[in-house]
């Protein structure tokens, strides 16, 4: 029908690429229609109906009331789902013919309008002059529905029955289990963020070239992995907040962002496998083990207060932080093809890393808007040994005793946060040991190497890379140390 109304011919080759899209769009316009026109059909004789209304009354025990309510919520997680498939088939299929283009543009208006239509057109809403009654079901209507829906099939003992009312049972729950598994990732990923990764690869494919279809497999798995991650470290550092919203498990409870969290690792681990390139699947692998062995590390020197020394932190920076970075470029880099796959980008990432954990150990105790979205200096609520603790605790003995000693009493009474007093008290002693200082300088010498690389690596490549300038620049914005606190 969208083909006719916009004048489009279609050959059955022509089809079979929209095919997937196109069918999850119809799941759509079926169980609307079917939401919309269950008060008509309801009055029919009940050999006749044939709505998901019934269908989840009798599969799942419903009420009538409940059933609506779950053909509603089945409508949204199928556009949820026709979404995703439009958007990944975009990615894929950037370059297909322009009348097809229409055709997939065309679906998303189509299921609106088509939601609006029956929303007021006599046909559907003729009803509301004269209300049906609440319809109920009898062992009567389940027995007629049976016969109407295998009433040319085999029978023995109604185990049809019983097997097709499972296999659609079970079909709802995974629908319902993944729409649960799903909802904290989709919580977390609705919170405002500056996209750092994703710009980072785009910035980097400028040198590699990599298709657009694989770019985008990508940019999926490494958002999965840092939502997974963000989720993790909010538990693990009991945060409140992130991104200035109540934390993720805070909405969802522990357990189940842990799960949502686990599920996230599979889904990029599954994701990257299905590439069918095993040297792309080591690689995502080995970085994650990296990362978990980085954040071992932070893990027990927190809980033990055991402050290593700058050295000791950079190292656990490489693998922790780095990990994501390194990953981004190895995927890529194992990827391409040419001379260019040839060229060390570990240095690149190892800087990365660095520069972007130091600047957010930097931030959190100095910076107005981690203020406003985390709480003030959250790090110290958390016990957290970042480098400007560091710094300080190396610069003297007493000012190390004081400091730690201040966090190891609080880590007895958390998840409650450090006093205010208590916080402005470290944030001083800090001050007056030069520690904000010396990691305001790293993070200058630290982005002055990141553009010595990017030279290199330019010259290399004989290509400049303004993209790649412009996010190093952006994410450098950051405010010489304040020595006052209020």
């Amino acid at each position: 029908m969208i083909a006719f109304g916009q004048g489009t011919r279609m050959t059955p080759e022509d089809f079979a690429i929209i095919e997937p899209v196109v069918h999850a769009a119809e799941r759509v316009f079926l169980a609307t229609n079917d939401f919309y026109s269950w008060q008509r059909e309801k009055t029919e004789p009940t050999d006749r109906i044939w709505n998901a209304v019934l269908f989840f009354m009798i599969s799942e025990s419903l009420s009538e009331e409940d059933a609506i309510s779950k053909l509603k919520q089945f409508i949204i997680d199928e556009e949820d789902i026709f979404l995703d498939k439009r958007k990944k088939f975009c990615a894929i299929h950037y370059d297909i013919p322009s009348h097809l283009q229409r055709m997939i543009n065309a679906l998303e208006p189509a299921i609106g309008g088509y939601h609006f239509w029956c929303a007021v057109c006599p046909r559907q809403n003729a009803w509301k002059k004269d209300p049906p009654p609440t319809f109920t079901l009898t062992n009567k209507t389940e027995t007629q529905l049976d016969d109407g829906l295998i009433q040319n099939a085999p029978r023995s003992d109604s185990l049809l029955d019983l097997q097709l009312v499972d296999t659609c049972t079970n079909n709802a729950l995974s629908l319902e289990a993944r729409h649960i598994l799903n909802a904290p990732a989709s919580y977390v990923r609705s919170m405002p963020s500056k996209n750092i990764r994703t710009q980072l690869i785009d910035a980097f494919n400028l040198w590699v070239g990599l298709p657009l279809e694989f770019l985008g497999e990508i940019k999926k798995t490494v958002n999965d992995l840092h939502d997974a991650s963000l989720i993790l470290d909010d538990i693990q550092d009991q945060s409140p907040l992130r991104r200035g919203k109540v934390a993720t498990h805070h909405v969802f409870g522990e357990a189940q962002a842990i799960n949502s969290a686990t599920y996230l690792f599979l889904g990029a681990t599954k994701l990257i496998h299905a590439l069918d390139k095993p040297a792309v699947t080591s690689d995502l692998l080995e970085e994650l083990e990296n990362l978990f062995l980085g954040q071992a590390l932070d893990l027990n020197w927190k809980f033990t207060m055991s402050c290593p020394n700058k050295d000791r932190y950079l190292g656990m920076v490489d693998k922790k932080t780095g990990a994501m970075f390194r990953l981004i470029f190895r995927m890529l880099t194992t990827a391409m093809e040419g001379s260019a796959k040839s060229a060390s980008f570990d240095r690149l990432a190892e800087l990365f890393g660095r520069f972007y954990q130091v600047r957010d150990d930097y931030m959190n105790l100095q910076g107005a808007e981690y203020t406003q979205q985390k709480g003030f200096c959250e790090d110290l609520d958390e016990g957290k040994l970042s480098y400007p603790v560091i710094c300080c605790c190396e610069a003297d003995s007493t000012a190390r005793d004081v400091v730690l000693g201040i966090l190891r009493s609080s880590a007895k009474s958390r998840p409650a946060r450090l006093k205010h007093e208590a916080k402005l008290q470290i944030l001083t002693i800090m001050e007056q040991q030069g520690a904000f200082r010396e990691t305001y300088r790293l993070i200058q010498a630290l982005k002055m190497e990141l553009e010595a690389e990017i030279d290199r690596l330019e010259e290399l490549h004989h290509k400049a890379n303004p993209v790649l300038r412009l996010l190093v620049l952006t994410i450098s914005n950051i405010p010489e140390p304040c020595s006052t606190y209020l």
